[in-house]
């Protein structure tokens, strides 16, 4: 027989709801300024930066979004809170390493790019 799961308290939940709250208010920006950025690459075809840009703001809304609602079902469930806690950290950790690794990716090729500027500009200096 499987023991029960803890059950947070009123104000547990209270400080879980004011999270979920404010993680749904930023999934929902961050994807509309996601689309809103990829509505101008596709109406300009130009601007890469602005469809990576809209592109990792869309992903990252979509997972703060899943996030949350696992942390909405500790508060609406019982019997539930640490599975539903966990599988909400699950996703927060997709949502920060998917960002950290896209950091990285961004610094690399600054450097790159800042690399590869400096060097041509040095050539092209008499």
């Amino acid at each position: 027989m499987q023991e029960p799961e803890y059950e947070f308290t009123t104000e547990q939940n209270h400080s879980l709801r004011v999270l979920t709250d404010r993680m749904r208010y930023l999934s929902y920006i961050e994807m509309a300024i996601g689309a809103i950025y990829i509505f101008i690459f596709l109406s300009t075809f130009s601007q890469i930066a602005k469809l990576i840009e809209g592109l990792v703001l869309v992903t990252s809304g979509y997972l703060t979004n899943a996030a949350s609602t696992f942390f909405v079902n500790i508060i609406e469930t019982e019997g539930s809170d640490i599975t539903n806690l966990m599988k909400g950290m699950e996703q927060l950790k997709k949502l920060f390493s998917l960002k950290l690794y896209l950091y990285l990716v961004g610094f690399i090729l600054g450097v790159i790019a800042f690399v590869i500027i400096f060097f041509v500009l040095k050539k092209n200096i008499p």
